[in-house]
């Protein structure tokens, strides 16, 4: 899972949490206040509460929370990054809409409407207009989101290692086991171990210069040891860089490192 994603959908997942108990956007007076709340707009005059369920504020909180869940699930193709940020250009689109409805339904001519049981009535009070938490989460959450998108997700500078880079690592750093079983795993090659060695079938890899079978091999076999590389093919030795005995590796097992699963490609 890529880092650039993490923190769009931290962004996103945060902006849902924040909301179920701060207001967005809210305008308040002395007397009367209104919240625009995740379902919908909590009105409030002198100590009594109203509350209107408002459509485009719960497709607000629906598109936020695809635009940050689709690119965890979804992370084969890009295709995923693309509909998180359209999502998530929509979700600032229906607050918006939310925002301008609650000023085109709710105020009129410098009065603001108290909605009743039984009816509503206007009030005329000064009314100043305030934001909660979600709003200021709600921009960070939209620019990374079109940030993936544009750059599919790699924007951080930093380089993520490859599997084979991975493998590389393991080996100088003395985790030979480790790091043959865990590339064996990533790209479906079925071996058997024991404790001195790992055996595909098709050849064999001593896990030290001493294993059993490696004075008079059966089958072909791959030494690592000091920073290199041994190749016994069933006639000679040869000798290699690291890398290039793990690629020998991929391809007496029949297999290409672009096989290897790409997030966003």
């Amino acid at each position: 899972m890529r880092y650039e994603v993490l923190i769009s959908s931290f962004f996103g997942f945060s902006l849902l949490v924040t909301w179920i108990f701060y207001p967005v956007i809210f305008n308040y007076s002395t007397i009367y206040s209104q919240y625009l709340t995740f379902l919908g707009l909590k009105v409030t005059f002198m100590g009594s509460t109203t509350f209107i369920f408002l459509p485009l504020t719960l497709a607000t909180g629906i598109f936020a929370l695809f635009s940050s869940i689709i690119p965890l699930i979804w992370r084969k193709s890009r295709y995923s990054l693309y509909l998180s940020g359209i999502s998530s250009i929509l979700t600032l689109a229906m607050l918006i809409s939310s925002y301008i409805y609650v000023l085109r339904y709710f105020h009129y001519s410098g009065y603001s409407v108290v909605p009743t049981f039984n009816g509503y009535f206007y009030m005329r009070t000064p009314i100043t207009p305030g934001f909660g938490l979600p709003f200021f989460l709600l921009f960070p959450f939209l620019i990374f989101s079109v940030l993936n998108s544009a750059t599919r997700a790699r924007w951080l500078p930093y380089q993520r290692l490859t599997l084979l880079e991975k493998v590389y690592k393991d080996i100088m750093e003395g985790n030979l086991y480790k790091g043959l079983t865990n590339l064996f795993n990533e790209l479906g090659v079925s071996y058997a171990t024991t404790k001195e060695s790992i055996d595909t079938g098709e050849f064999k890899i001593p896990l030290s210069e001493r294993s059993e079978g490696s004075f008079f091999p059966e089958k072909p076999l791959i030494y690592f040891y000091e920073g290199k590389s041994f190749i016994y093919d069933g006639e000679e030795f040869k000798e290699l860089p690291i890398d290039e005995g793990i690629k020998r590796i991929l391809s007496m097992a029949k297999l290409d490192m672009r096989r290897e699963e790409k997030e966003y490609e």
